[in-house]
This record gives structure tokens, sequence and C-alpha cells, in this order.
């Protein structure tokens, strides 16, 4: 069992790593939206504000709200129902990556309501997938796999490639969330073919790393190795910042499998291509695996130079999860070199941070939990009210329907 939420930890970790260089390629396309901005009008600009609500989010929540908000007052102001009911499903995006779910789910089934009115099904499809995301995210399993597997009949329907893509996907995920590999291969490779038809680099590759990476969590490791180097040569071919994520993979599995050379050889390329992008977290992520390495290796000159390099990084983007393993490691170096007030000191802190990413994961967990309770508290006084009053419509209609009589007695 310990085993497996390493696995799921270490996938998990790489899963994150793919988010944060993803949002450095976004920054090229967002540039590219705002000149284009400038130069347009209307409903035109209303829908390149929701493009750039959208590639904001797994950048700045602030600033994905900001375009959101400017597209959803144009469309409005414009009369334009489409880039209205885009809007508020874009914006359902910074709150899924905030952490806000239950707003998220708001804001789809706002979007949703519109679309629906307007049959616009792209947009419906979008929604679902969203909510999929949300109920993915919450552990609400059985209604994420209800609602991509929704998005995915409407996206098959009208023939919406990047929403096929992104169901399968999904979908993929939450079999994998269940411990159903199979399953969540199955759909990576749909996703792997859907992408292969649209001609989508950035999406092959990306699907070929999710079918390394399970490979990886059930130990398959030459599979692994397979697609993480097809997946490599793609963004190669591409000049794909999703590099690092690639040689990082490789490391990953090189350690597995015991050879070090070779996953100090891929976490070096993983560390140059970091620094070429000036991607911090990626350069701490990079120093701190090379500095295990070389521990492991009792090369202790080695481990210190670039554990230590990786803490300086780690503390100026404050890095918690990074600045925990690495006084743990530095411990290790410590009490290995017969320093044990030093081995001492890194144990405490690394308990101390331990404990402090522990509160701070159990709060938003507590925070989520209070947004639920009200969430459900709100849907059952609406029922509740909406039961009064038809409460109060069916005893003015039987009032009226017993005055009636009355009436023509009278007349």
């Amino acid at each position: 069992m310990l085993m497996v939420k390493k696995i799921i930890f270490i996938i998990t970790c790489l899963v994150l790593l793919a988010k944060m260089v993803l949002a450095q390629a976004n920054t090229e396309r967002i540039n590219y939206l705002e000149k284009k901005l400038d130069q347009s009008s209307d409903t035109e600009r209303a829908d390149i504000l929701n493009e750039l609500c959208f590639e904001s989010s797994v950048i700045s929540i602030e600033k994905s709200m900001e375009y959101g908000k400017l597209a959803l007052d144009l469309s409005k102001k414009l009369q334009y129902r489409k880039g209205e009911a885009r809007a508020i499903c874009n914006m359902s995006w910074p709150h899924i990556a905030s952490g806000n779910y239950n707003q998220a789910l708001i804001s789809s089934d706002q979007s949703l309501k519109i679309s629906k009115e307007i049959q616009d099904r792209e947009n419906i499809a979008d929604c679902l997938n969203i909510q999929g995301t949300v109920y993915w995210n919450t552990n609400k399993y059985e209604k994420a796999l209800d609602h991509s597997f929704r998005s995915l009949k409407i996206a098959e329907e009208i023939g919406y490639q990047k929403a096929i893509a992104y169901s399968l996907n999904n979908i993929g995920n939450i079999y994998y969330s269940l411990n159903k590999s199979e399953k969540a291969l199955e759909y990576y490779y749909k996703t792997l073919e859907t992408e292969g038809k649209t001609g989508n680099k950035q999406g092959i590759s990306t699907s070929l790393g999710n079918i390394g990476s399970i490979y990886y969590g059930i130990g398959e490791n030459d599979k692994a190795l397979k697609y993480f180097f097809k997946s490599l040569k793609i963004r190669k071919e591409t000049g794909d910042k999703n590099l690092v994520v690639s040689y990082g993979n490789i490391g990953a599995v090189y350690i597995r499998m015991g050879k070090y050379d070779k996953a100090l050889e891929y976490y070096f390329l993983s560390l140059k291509a970091a620094e070429k992008i000036g991607f911090k977290k990626v350069i701490a992520h990079s120093c701190y695996k090379i500095g295990k390495i070389y521990l492991d290796q009792k090369n202790f000159n080695k481990a210190g130079e670039y554990l230590f390099r990786s803490l300086n990084i780690a503390k100026q983007i404050k890095a918690k999860d990074i600045i925990q393993k690495i006084y743990e490691s530095l411990s290790i170096y410590y009490i290995a070199r017969n320093d044990y007030k030093n081995g001492l000191k890194y144990s405490m802190l690394f308990h101390e941070t331990y404990v402090d990413i522990y509160n701070e994961t159990s709060q938003k967990q507590i925070n989520h939990l209070l947004e639920e309770f009200n969430a459900e508290r709100r849907e059952k006084e609406i029922s509740l009210l909406k039961k009064n009053g038809e409460i109060q419509r069916l005893r003015m209609t039987r009032m009226s329907c017993s005055g009636t009589p009355l009436l023509l007695v009278l007349f």
C-alpha cells in the first residue's frame, strides 16, 4: 500500500511539473492574443478575451478572471449570448485552479443554461468537461465519469475534436484515480488516437507521456521508457518546452532501474533546459534529484553542492514541497558525515515543514468541506422555498376553485 501511494505521489509530481511547463508555453500564446486584441472589436474582441481567460488560468488566477469579466461585460453589451456563456464557462477554470470547486460548478451551470437555450453544443460539451474535472478533483468519481461521458457523446456527435480529446483524457485520469490502470490506458490510447487525427503534436506528446506514466506506475519500466522517449522525440522536433518534463520522467525511470549514471544524464538535461527558459521550480527540482543521487552514491561534495543550490532556489520561490524533501536529504547528508548537530537541525526543519504543509492541506480540505456543506444547505433552503411556494400556489388554486361556484351561484 505504501508503494502504491509513493507511485501515485511521484506521478502527481510529474503531472504538476507538466502543468508548470504548460504555463510557460501559454505565455507565448497569451502575448500573441494580446497583440491581436489591440486590432479587434465587437464579437471578435469578446472571443479573444475569452481565449485569454482560458489560456491565463494556468498562469494567473487574477489575470484570468480579469479577462473573463471583460469578455462577459462586452458580450452582454453586444447582446452576444454565445460570448456571454463562454465567458462564464471559462471563468470556471481559474476557480478550479484556486480550489474553489463549488463556484466552478455554479459558473458552469449558469453557462450550461444559456448554452442550452441558444443550442451552443460545443460550449455544452466544455461545461460538462469542467464539471467532470471538478468531480474528479473532489473524488466524486461516479459523477466525474458521468459528466465526462456526456461531454464525450455530444463532442463526438458534432465532431468537436478538442472536447473529444479532453473528455477521453479526463476519463483516463478518473480511471487511474480508481486504480483501474487498464481502463486508464485504454482511454489514454484513445486520446492519443484523437490527437493523432488532428495532428496536434503537443497533444500527442502529452498523451504519450500519460501512457508512459501509467506503465511507470504499474512497474513496467521498459514500456514507460519507450513512451517517454517517443514523447521526447516529438518535443525535440517541435521545440516544445515540455522537454524538461520528458527528461525528468526518463530520469525517474532510470532511478527506479538503479541506473544512476543514466538518471544523472537526464536530470542534467532537464536542469539545462529549465535554466534556458528560467524555470526556477524545475531548476530546484532537478538540482534536488541530482543531489539525492550523489548522496545515494556517497559523493558528498557533489551532493552538498546540488542540495544547497536547490534549497536556495526553492526558498526564493517558496516551494515548500521541495524544501521539505531537501531538509530530509540534508539531515541524511550531515549524519553520514558524522555532523550530528546539523543532522538534527535539518531533521527538525524537515518535520517543521512537514507539519506546515500538513496544516495548510488540512485547512484547504476543511474549507472545501465547509463550501460543500454551505452549498448543500443552500440547495435544501432553495428546495424548501420552492416547496413552500408550490404549497401556497396549490392553496390559492384551491381557494379560487372553491370560490368559482359561489360566484356562479351569486350571479
